[in-house]
């Protein structure tokens, strides 16, 4: 075997690219013996050791393998076993070593520069083990460069618990320290000088490096001790607020549909002839109505999506707060200086005794009279307009307070047609709105609570079938006049599929008036208008 391909060999194995064929002839020049022998255990000797350091390992781990590699090499036979067991391992997955310069390991090298290296590393690990002994632990993690040498055993993946890496001191020998028990190394006699280029001196120590750890390839994960859960603490006890005493003010009579009392603790369940207390509030949801009677005999009826509260504290006079809707009430006489009191957020309506309607939307509130006479009271500037029979009043902002009315008498002579009323109809269903048939004067609308928003408006005239029937909205008249059953305020198909209408919110006027024929031609019958109000709580 020529030396350039002992070379070639070499560089393989170092470089873990070894076949098959380059190992069975490296570890039969092994066996053999002789000066291709001596040469392949001193390179690849001196090759591992310098491989550590470029590695950076650690430096007791460095020469604890060291020693052990001395051992392994001391006989022949094991140095091959090791060689040949890690040829036949095989070069996949292994991680590459740095490789040295092939130049420094020519035949021609001269073997005291080899020698004197070897001794200076050896020399510098041991004063490196000496430095770092008293400051390691027991337990240390399997070095990787160990795993990968010639003479290493077998790889075994031990776990060990992950310990972070510790500072390194200066690599000075501590004076007056125990040296271990460690053969001394015979100096390196000096060869007698050779003819050719001059020998370089052997280079001092290297200085450490700080170089970063490096991990094993298998480490047992330390689980962490979770830290114990956080105590949440716990609310302060909720003190009950002391209530203040309750009076009956009146009796539910009777309700239909659904209907929701509230008092201080909540809902309350809803039954005939039950107390209303002071600061009680009583909602009724979609069709329905609620009778109320107070000790005096004074009845009021609130009517669909109405809602009334009772006053917290009982004062002089009745009094009942109506925040939303429409309610009727019926007044017995008062004592004098003590009226009934309707309150709105707009006005309050001031009974002696009558019978009466109060409807309140949002920025606006009606008065309207049948008998006897109301005070009807702005509160944003005190304002008021006394209301008689057959009379209504609007309190609003912007907007004169006074009563009007009643309608002008209408002549008696003979009619041949009339509205008598309009009916609140579903689009989607083409069935008039429960609650809303008829839709009456002073009706509140809320979007939200009906059953859809697709509306119409049918009028309902006498008798049924008119020539034509003219509608017009808010003081505006419609174009077109309808001319054949039924009378949709917003149209319908020959089959009587109502068109949709969404009313916007706020106060409409509607008025229907028949004629004696079509497109509004012909005698005018008696027409029909009532005031309605739209409520949007989506909007």
């Amino acid at each position: 075997m020529t030396p350039e391909e002992l070379g070639r060999m070499l560089d393989a194995y170092r470089d873990g690219t070894l076949g098959a064929e380059d190992a069975a002839a490296l570890a039969g020049a092994l066996r053999a013996g002789g000066e291709e022998a001596k040469r392949i255990r001193r390179e690849l000797e001196l090759a591992g050791q310098l491989a550590r350091v470029f590695e950076g390992a650690d430096d007791a781990d460095f020469l604890r393998s060291f020693e052990e590699r001395m051992r392994a090499e001391a006989g022949q036979s094991q140095f091959i076993r090791a060689f040949e067991a890690r040829s036949a391992a095989g070069t996949e997955g292994r991680p590459r070593r740095p490789r040295l310069s092939r130049r420094l390991w020519t035949a021609s090298s001269p073997a005291p520069w080899i020698g004197a290296a070897a001794a200076a590393l050896i020399g510098f690990g041991m004063v490196l083990l000496l430095g770092r002994a008293p400051s390691r632990p027991a337990t240390h993690a399997p070095p990787e460069g160990a795993a990968r040498d010639v003479a290493a055993r077998p790889e075994e993946a031990t776990p060990h618990p992950v310990r972070p890496p510790l500072p390194r001191p200066a690599p000075a020998a501590p004076t007056g320290a125990a040296e271990p028990d460690v053969p001394p190394v015979p100096p390196a006699e000096p060869a007698p000088p050779e003819e050719g280029p001059t020998p370089p001196t052997a280079p001092p120590p290297p200085r450490p490096v700080p170089v970063p750890p490096v991990s094993a390839p298998a480490v047992a994960r330390v689980e962490e001790t979770p830290a114990p859960p956080v105590p949440t603490p716990e609310p302060p006890p909720t003190v009950a607020r002391p209530r203040a005493t309750e009076t009956a003010v009146a009796i539910l009579e009777q309700f239909q549909g659904r209907i929701v009392v509230t008092g201080a603790g909540g809902e309350l369940p809803v039954r005939p002839r039950m107390p209303l207390m002071t600061g009680h509030t009583l909602l009724v949801i979609g069709p329905g109505a609620a009778d109320i009677r107070f000790p005096d005999g004074t009845r009021v009826e609130v009517q669909r999506d109405a809602t009334v509260v009772f006053p917290a504290k009982p004062g002089a006079s009745a009094r009942l707060e109506v925040t939303e809707g429409r309610i009727l009430a019926d007044v017995v006489r008062q004592p004098a200086g003590k009226p009934f009191v309707f309150a709105t957020a707009e006005a309050e309506a001031v009974v002696l005794g009558t019978r009466l309607a109060v409807t309140a939307i949002p920025g606006l509130t009606r008065l309207d009279v049948y008998q006897g006479r109301v005070r009807l009271d702005r509160r944003q500037d005190g304002a008021s307009a006394m209301v008689g029979p057959g009379q209504y009043a609007i309190a609003a902002k912007g907007r004169p307070i006074e009563a009007i009315g009643p309608a002008p008498a209408v002549p008696r002579r003979p009619r041949t047609a009339a509205v008598t009323g309009f009916t609140l109809i579903n689009a989607d269903t083409d069935q008039p709105v429960p609650g809303f048939d008829p839709l009456i004067d002073g009706a509140v609308l809320h979007l939200n609570r009906l059953p859809t928003r697709n509306l119409n408006v049918r009028a309902n005239t006498a008798p049924a079938e008119v020539g034509s029937v003219q509608f017009a909205l808010d003081g505006r008249p419609f174009k077109n006049a309808e001319w054949r059953v039924p009378y949709a305020l917003y149209g319908d198909s020959v089959k009587g599929d109502y068109a949709a209408w969404e009313p916007s919110p706020g106060e409409h006027v509607l008025t229907a008036t028949p004629y004696e024929k079509p497109d509004a031609k012909g005698e005018a019958g008696l027409p029909h208008t009532i005031t309605f109000y739209v409520i949007d709580r989506d909007r």
